[in-house]
């Protein structure tokens, strides 16, 4: 539009307003100048300036304050668990079950770690068993491991009431360092009925560190979920560690129910605060003598350990 033309139509708005009063001169003079910068091309929509504000870039559905997004993000969309190990043909000698891989699928983005009666027991002479139960378990070891941060799982427990005695997953995280006998346990669960220690753990899971591995002497810091989360209600749950080298929180569902300071104990700084960068493990296994072996009648024949992710983060200091 010339400017001829604009000081023509600027005169006639305000001729307007004065003959009739009831146009704007605020109004009119800003239709002039929309004018302008329409027949110009210069300002931008939505800027006073012209200039095109860049936009931020959308946060990871996974962010977390204070965290970031994940550095390891595992939802088992992939078959093939490109990144993790898959254990066969082993067992642990205070259990009564055989670790066998077609105890491990994966279906519709979850992992299924889980327990079966077997047909046929295996005889275990040297620990003088006969495992009548196979179980699944995967890790992370030479694929995945770090030292601090964030590790969360979310999953539905095996534990099925009163039909579960033996049963007994986990999510833990051991150092790779041979010689640091630092062990963290997330996520244990018990079945029940337990007949061994009178106490009835149903409907929670313990969180545990365990500072060496010595055998029968292994000593640790222990605590259990609060009672008024009932983790065997058949539904999914979380449960998250956070590790700083100040200290280690667990978390279940976003409440915090346990942390342990370095201060708390002499041996925090070589099996915690070393640096030692620990992978991750999760399993269930059958049969202890802490909970109760496995036996037709108590245990079911099949039990599922649904897992729809693991996730870590890294320390940001």
């Amino acid at each position: 539009m010339s400017t001829i033309r604009i000081h023509h139509f600027l005169r006639t708005a305000m001729a307007s307003v004065a003959t009739a009063g009831m146009v704007s001169a605020f109004a009119v003079a800003s239709s002039a100048t929309a004018c302008v910068s329409s027949s110009s091309g210069g300002a931008s929509k939505g800027s006073a300036t012209g200039t095109v504000q860049p936009q931020r870039p959308a946060k990871s559905p996974y962010y977390v304050k204070g965290w970031g997004t994940p550095v390891f993000n595992e939802d088992f969309n992939d078959p093939s668990l490109a990144q993790w190990n898959i254990h066969d043909n082993e067992y642990a000698n205070h259990d009564w079950s055989t670790v066998k891989k077609e105890n491990v699928t994966v279906r519709n983005g979850k992992i299924i770690l889980n327990t079966k009666r077997m047909d046929q027991a295996v005889n275990d002479e040297k620990n003088e068993k006969k495992r009548w139960y196979s179980a699944g378990f995967i890790d992370t070891v030479g694929k995945f491991s770090q030292a601090y941060g964030r590790f969360e799982m979310r999953a539905k427990l095996p534990t099925i009431k009163n039909k579960s005695r033996g049963i007994w997953p986990a999510f833990w995280l051991r150092a790779d360092n041979p010689s640091n006998g630092g062990e963290i346990d997330i996520l244990e669960a018990y079945g029940t009925p337990d007949a061994v220690n009178g106490f009835d753990p149903a409907g929670r899971s313990q969180g545990t560190l365990h500072y060496t591995q010595d055998g029968e002497n292994w000593t640790m810091t222990s605590k259990f979920t609060p009672k008024r989360i009932d983790l065997n209600d058949g539904e999914f749950h979380t449960w998250t560690l956070e590790w700083t080298p100040e200290k280690i929180t667990f978390l279940v569902d976003g409440q915090a129910y346990h942390t342990v300071k370095k201060t708390d104990d002499p041996r925090w700084k070589k099996a915690f605060g070393s640096g030692d960068p620990y992978s991750i493990r999760l399993n269930v296994q059958v049969g202890s003598k802490y909970w109760g072996t496995p036996n037709p009648t108590d245990t079911a024949d099949r039990t599922d350990y649904v897992v729809d992710y693991v996730r870590v983060w890294k320390y940001r200091g």
